[in-house]
């Protein structure tokens, strides 16, 4: 039931923010969906262990993955702008003015999403 309430109330938070500035409402909805799950699913594997979590740990469970999937996508974002930066730039200077942005971009995605996988690996290893 603390759960549900914890949900309710997020959800609650999220809409109220996204109804002030839709922006910023879309990017922390962005940030707290992955780490929700990630704290639901914790607070279930330790039920299932015989440990009930105190409203302490899911608040710091809470926090700690929404700061991982903040950092997992800053670090994939700044590879993503980087590799899209460079690209474009030696493709505009290459032909002399002609637009290559949709490229870039693909250049970008591919090592972005490789980096959003490999620190999200790293920082969130799977544990049976």
């Amino acid at each position: 039931m603390a759960s549900l309430l914890m949900l309710l109330t997020l959800g609650v938070v999220l809409l109220g923010v996204a109804r002030l500035e839709l922006g910023v409402g879309i990017a922390l909805a962005l940030l707290c969906c992955p780490a929700m799950l990630r704290t639901a699913w914790s607070m279930e594997r330790k039920r299932q262990q015989g440990q009930a979590p105190s409203m302490a740990e899911r608040v710091y469970l809470f926090a700690s993955s929404l700061l991982v999937v903040f950092v997992i996508g800053l670090a994939s974002g700044i590879t993503f702008c980087t590799i899209c930066f460079a690209s474009g730039l030696g493709m505009f200077a290459a032909t002399n003015g002609v637009n290559f942005v949709p490229l870039a971009v693909l250049f970008g995605l591919v090592p972005g999403i490789w980096v959003l996988i490999k620190v999200g690996r790293i920082l969130w290893p799977r544990r049976e």
